[in-house]
């Protein structure tokens, strides 16, 4: 197996430079980095002042929350694909026996 390279990046998130070292897409670290930065600042607007500390926690769980709701979501898809799926092979077996 070969080794990924390590990127290190600079990103700033809600007016705090943070260095990241990954071996993911150093844009895909920038995008989400991008998209915290975004929630932070758009629910800061929406609270009274609170810390920076409390402000993440409450980002955090949003987009815990999003990330079990999609889950849930496809895991549901699955299911339902995977019904299908046996349905129709129960009816080819159906057709092939008679």
């Amino acid at each position: 197996m070969i080794d990924k390279e390590i990127h290190t990046i600079k990103v700033n998130i809600y007016g705090m430079e943070l260095t990241l070292r990954s071996q993911d897409d150093p844009g895909h670290l920038k995008r989400l980095a991008a998209m915290v930065d975004e929630q932070m600042r758009a629910l800061s607007k929406q609270t009274k002042a609170i810390s920076t500390t409390n402000l993440a926690i409450l980002v955090a769980l949003n987009i815990a929350d999003e990330f079990a709701k999609y889950k849930s979501s496809a895991e549901t898809r699955t299911k339902t694909a995977a019904d299908k799926v046996e349905n129709v092979l129960r009816l080819i077996e159906k057709v092939e026996s008679n």
